[in-house]
């Protein structure tokens, strides 16, 4: 599996030794066993995951519906997808004591309907389920646990969880064009607070693992420009510019786009932000739980902003969905759209293959490039730079001069997308000294001169004495 760091000179020349060389592991890889994965459909499956009950799911205040290593066509898209953090803020003279909120638990399964029960927790029904959506004010039911609807169209996972009189009920709805529309429904059973005016909001947390775990890059649209969020951040909704978010993977060109709701509304500042773009760490799977005192019930994913590059890295996106309830509690559906896209790729190969390619010194050595501009078919501004890392050093690739010990730009102008290209053809390849050779193209989406990898891929080459 690859990987990719710093595409600075010294940070090829580490990417030799310390990350190429060694098969990257699943950050969030879980043990799934047979009862409790699912798979759509159950011939020639398009979509196949493990589901966590909210009973089971991880954090401090439970995650609610859970799902993990996600695959779509067999390939991965999503390490993890939970809501960690949920909570609620009353007007003044509402409900939840001298900071008017609480911090609501998302563990505690509550009854709902579901016919075709397989086992113990787990239905396939053959009728939509019946939640309190269905029955205003009031439970219904006698299932505990997760219902998958296999549809002809689609696949649907729902829960229903209880925070006191609170009602959540989640969804997770995979279509076969790989989109994904994970969905959250607020009300309750009647309660003298629920008809005083209050705020819902839910934080759900996305490790995006698109293809793999590492390489990936987390872009915002605004006013019809994709830029990339490089350090650690939070964001709000802007639907002026129509902002959205996108998750790529910098090699492949694999993306999924992060499509707000047309009820999302901007975060106030107990809500604190919609949108954080953070580097992946295990140790970060809620945001810590209430901390009590004023403010405490108020989500602390900011603790988790550091500055930290996370440009082609394992990144994690959490994402935030509110309600405001004044009167009687309703069950709007609420949640992000999670759709796939194509963007431009780089591809290089060594004899035609890659990640790894190892050679005796009278083999040949033949290094392609081709490029996909992605659905435009043309990036524009654009520059390429292609280089090696090897024993004696790195050198980029100089159109006149040659392979020289220092940056230099192959090429600088709008870049149409092209089949592959020869632009090393060795005989021999014992031409060169023995050991280790990283090949690298990178393809930036301006013409500034510097390198920095909108776009990336890389083979190795081993060449024996």
């Amino acid at each position: 599996m690859k990987r990719l760091r710093d595409l600075t000179t010294s940070g090829l020349k580490a990417l030799v030794f310390a990350a190429v060389l060694f098969a990257a592991q699943g950050a969030e890889a879980q043990a799934c066993d047979a009862n409790h994965t699912v798979r759509w459909p159950d011939a020639a499956p398009v979509w196949e995951m493990c589901w966590t009950s909210p009973a089971d799911s991880t954090g401090i205040d439970g995650s609610g519906l859970e799902i993990t290593n996600v695959m779509y066509n067999g390939k991965l898209v999503l390490g993890r997808g939970h809501i960690p953090v949920v909570n609620v803020k009353y007007d003044p003279g509402g409900c939840g004591g001298a900071d008017l909120s609480y911090r609501d638990w998302n563990k505690e399964l509550v009854r709902f309907e579901a016919n075709n029960v397989i086992r113990a927790g787990y239905a396939e029904p053959t009728t939509p389920p019946r939640t309190v959506c269905d029955t205003p004010g009031a439970d219904v039911g006698t299932f505990l646990g997760v219902a998958a609807e296999k549809l002809a169209d689609r696949l649907v996972l729902t829960t229903q969880v209880q925070a006191g009189w609170y009602r959540y009920i989640y969804t997770w709805t995979f279509f076969p064009d790989g989109t994904i529309k994970p969905g959250v429904r607020f009300t309750a059973v009647d309660n003298p607070c629920t008809t005083l005016a209050h705020y819902h909001n839910i934080y759900w947390r996305f490790d995006f693992d698109i293809d793999d775990v590492d390489n990936d890059v987390i872009d915002e649209f605004n006013t019809g420009v994709w830029a990339p969020l490089n350090t650690e951040t939070r964001r709000l909704h802007a639907p002026s510019t129509a902002r959205r978010w996108r998750v790529r993977d910098k090699i492949t060109g694999s993306s999924y786009e992060i499509l707000p709701s047309a009820e999302d509304e901007t975060a106030d500042a107990w809500s604190a932000g919609d949108v954080w773009a953070l580097a992946f760490r295990s140790t970060e799977l809620d945001d810590g739980g209430a901390t009590g005192g004023l403010d405490g019930d108020r989500t602390h994913i900011d603790r988790y902003l550091s500055g930290e590059n996370i440009d082609a890295k394992d990144v994690v996106v959490w994402y935030r969905t509110g309600f405001r309830h004044a009167g009687p509690v309703d069950c709007e559906l609420g949640g992000p759209t999670l759709r796939p896209v194509r963007t431009a790729a780089a591809t290089l190969t060594a004899n035609g293959t890659q990640p790894i390619v190892t050679l005796g010194p009278t083999d040949p050595l033949r290094l392609e490039v081709a490029f996909d501009a992605g659905p435009a078919g043309l990036v524009n501004p654009a520059e390429i730079y292609f280089g090696v890392a090897g024993p004696t050093g790195t050198y980029f690739l100089d159109p006149l001069a040659g392979f020289v010990p220092a940056q230099r730009r192959f090429y600088s102008g709008p870049l149409p997308g092209f089949a592959a290209s020869t632009l090393v053809d060795l005989p021999a390849a014992g031409t060169l000294p023995p050991g280790t050779y990283v090949w690298f193209v990178a393809v930036d989406g301006d013409t500034n001169g510097t390198m920095n990898a909108t776009f990336f891929d890389y083979v190795v080459t081993v060449i024996r004495p």
